[in-house]
């Protein structure tokens, strides 16, 4: 266990410092001929994002500069994404999940003062604590922080699971959270009731042994799929305050479980892994390395899940290279997904034959971070740590 949370630091670290870079050319250093980038506004530290309903995009900047914190975007147009909104918020900003006009923000990261600006975050009396900030975006041009909830060492990601009337989180962390207080294996993830957001609270603590946290996941119904560091886990959340764990997946040696999505038909699972070992044995073009790959499995049997095949990039890529947070395409007529990949910037992958994936097209800007990519209203919108939000139009989908 020590060996993996040294691990898990070290990427953590890794990943602030390329997250903070400066803002890079528009042009494509490489690139497939069916995608094309349309729309772009600089944010450098750009993490994660989610949508509303009604075509803003809800992004979390990491970092200590003046654009950090929590930004709504106009995305009604693609080709000119407008930032309209701003919660100034220094510190960790690497993850965002959304219910309804709440906006939750993931802060594993101590700081006495985490306002850049006068109306930033930090509500009275948490300042230098961790967990998850409820934010009010119903107007879209002032969000407002209601509620922090600490939680044990901290929140680096959460998933919104939403029932009915009802919502909790699931808060995900582990011992890379700068507070000290943090056990070296807490084997736990927090559940919090947002129901009433400014009453919101930490309902119950599951346990996630023998996986020291969990870093990220995805709901499907009443299953969860986990990417628990260690290992991955499927859990049954009929009961989302006490998941009960129906398999553990540790068919991938010296892995980290790092994020997971689903197929539209729900059985196939998608479990990426964070690789920062030496040599980026993904990245190297010859198809064989499986550090930092995305791995797919067949969960008709939840309790059963079964290996099938596995994506690396085609070719050769230079730098820091792994898959980070992806999203599988909604309604469309074949599976894939869209997929960050750091230095390997912005990828599609066709899934449709799980036991041989392949890239779909690509897009690498000339200097790039790329951290989440997600699928909206017939467009790709990535966060790049290095360049902010750029939208990208992908043909023959």
């Amino acid at each position: 266990m020590r060996r993996l949370s040294g691990v898990v630091a070290l990427a953590a670290l890794v990943a602030l410092s390329v997250i903070t870079g400066a803002s890079a050319a528009v042009d494509a250093a490489d690139s497939s001929d069916n995608v094309k980038l349309v729309g772009s506004t600089p944010l450098p530290g750009a993490t994660d994002l989610e949508f509303t309903k009604d075509g803003y995009a809800v992004m979390t900047v990491n970092g200590s500069g003046q654009d950090a914190g929590l930004w709504v975007i106009d995305v009604s147009n693609p080709k000119k994404p407008k930032r309209v909104g701003h919660l100034p918020c220094a510190g960790s900003g690497y993850d965002v999940g959304l219910w309804k006009n709440i906006a939750v923000m993931s802060s594993d990261s101590a700081s006495g003062n985490s306002s850049t600006k006068k109306d930033g975050c930090n509500v009275k009396g948490t300042d230098g604590q961790e967990g998850i900030r409820l934010v009010d975006i119903s107007d879209r041009k002032r969000p407002k922080e209601i509620k922090f909830v600490e939680t044990q060492c901290g929140s680096h990601t959460n998933i919104v699971v939403p029932r009915g009337k009802k919502a909790y989180v699931y808060v995900q962390s582990y011992p890379a959270s700068t507070s000290g207080a943090c056990p070296e294996a807490h084997g736990i993830i927090s559940v919090v009731d947002i129901s009433k957001p400014a009453k919101a609270k930490v309902v119950s603590q599951p346990s996630t042994s023998p996986a020291v946290g969990c870093h990220d996941g995805a709901i499907d119904g009443t299953i969860a799929y986990m990417a628990c560091l260690s290992e991955g886990q499927i859990w049954d959340i009929s009961d989302p305050l006490q998941p009960e764990v129906l398999s553990h997946i540790n068919d991938v040696p010296d892995a980290i479980w790092h994020s997971a999505d689903t197929s539209n038909g729900g059985n196939i699972a998608v479990f990426g892994f964070e690789s920062f070992g030496p040599g980026n044995a993904s990245c190297t073009g010859a198809g064989e390395g499986t550090g930092g790959a995305l791995w797919f499995y067949d969960v008709a049997d939840p309790t059963n899940p079964i290996q099938l095949g596995h994506f690396v990039p085609p070719r050769t890529i230079d730098g820091l290279c792994t898959a980070h947070n992806f999203n599988v395409i909604p309604k469309i007529e074949r599976d894939a997904l869209v997929t960050a990949w750091y230095a390997g910037g912005f990828m599609v992958v066709d899934f449709t034959d799980p036991a041989a994936p392949v890239e779909f097209g690509h897009y690498v800007p000339e200097e790039t971070s790329t951290w989440d990519a997600k699928w909206y209203r017939g467009k790709a919108y990535v966060g790049d740590g290095s360049r902010g939000l750029d939208v990208y139009s992908v043909k023959g989908l």
